[in-house]
């Protein structure tokens, strides 16, 4: 239901500072594609394994199983796996302009070889991802399909929590407001979520001379999520007090 494809272009750059070329000047520019599993298309139909549980009595005590010996055949499967019972459909929507992530790297650096086998490098790098997929919701309003909204819950009770500090937390717990059914399926599309990541290495080589070498590095790093709110759907998944409170994991919601 849905083609990708993607140019990854790579540049790099070199230049010597002087004749001996002692001191390099060293600049990169990548582009990187993330992968894409063909399980992303089997959450729209299942391509891999798709199973379905039922009680069932051996009747007749050949040892095989047939559909008059299955328990309450009717009311459905017990659990299934990889597909939606109920919709006789896949677990998921792919967006139809889906595509995999991106990410855009740059690297500048200098190096200087003090001896020929003894070189000293700095180098910083920086990186930002765009395009991360994500899972929305399904909801049926008034008949309508469509994916969740923020407006789409309301406060059903405050939880407190008891923190490993012996504090204690209390974490809001929303659920769906009447009018609003979950039908238990997603929409697979490109969010606006982004990754930044801001490095810096320092690294001394001793290069393989004498019969020995070694190397030693020290390194920087800073690594930041920009989530605007229109992703913020769920007000569940808040970082400040949700995510702490409760480890981040996911919380199914009573009626």
């Amino acid at each position: 239901s849905f083609t990708w494809g993607d140019l990854v272009p790579r540049l790099g750059l070199t230049w010597a500072l002087n004749r001996e070329r002692q001191t390099l000047l060293r600049a990169s520019y990548s582009r990187f594609s993330t992968p894409m599993h063909q399980w992303y298309q089997s959450l729209e139909w299942p391509i891999g394994p798709a199973s379905a549980e039922f009680y069932y009595e051996d009747l007749n005590g050949d040892g095989r199983v047939t559909v008059d010996e299955v328990v309450d055949y009717e009311d459905g499967p017990l659990a299934t796996n990889g597909y939606d019972p109920l919709a006789q459909e896949g677990l998921a929507d792919i967006d139809p302009g889906f595509s995999a992530a991106l990410s855009d790297e740059f690297i500048l650096g200098v190096e200087h070889a003090f001896r020929p086998e003894l070189v000293l490098r700095l180098s910083t790098t920086w990186r930002n991802q765009q395009g991360i997929d994500e899972y929305e919701r399904l909801v049926v309003e008034e008949s309508v399909e469509r994916t969740h909204l923020r407006s789409d819950y309301e406060l059903r009770y405050v939880h407190t929590v008891d923190l490993p500090d012996s504090t204690t937390r209390d974490v809001e717990v929303y659920g769906f407001r009447d009018g609003i059914e979950e039908t238990g399926r997603l929409f697979v599309t490109n969010g606006e979520r982004e990754t930044e990541y801001f490095g810096v290495n320092l690294t001394l080589q001793k290069r393989l001379s004498k019969r020995w070498m070694a190397r030693g590095f020290l390194s920087w790093s800073d690594w930041t999520w920009t989530v605007p709110e229109n992703e913020r759907e769920d007000p569940n998944f808040r970082h400040d007090t949700y995510a702490g409170a409760l480890g981040g994991g996911q919380v199914g919601l009573g009626p």
